[in-house]
């Protein structure tokens, strides 16, 4: 299973309140919790992006 990390997007859910940036963590095309290892496949950088 791959697991691939969305790093530094401005992350906005108006249902949880949340506005901020942080990490998002990616596998099999589902953003999934953070693992116990946070080792990632692939990275890639989302500074200056807004994930909805």
């Amino acid at each position: 299973m791959s697991v691939t990390r969305l790093k530094g997007g401005r992350v906005i859910d108006p249902t949880n309140r949340v506005d901020e940036v942080r990490d998002l963590w990616m596998s099999n095309g589902r953003i999934v919790a953070a693992p116990a290892n946070p080792q990632a496949d692939k990275e890639i950088d989302l500074a200056g992006m807004v994930e909805l």
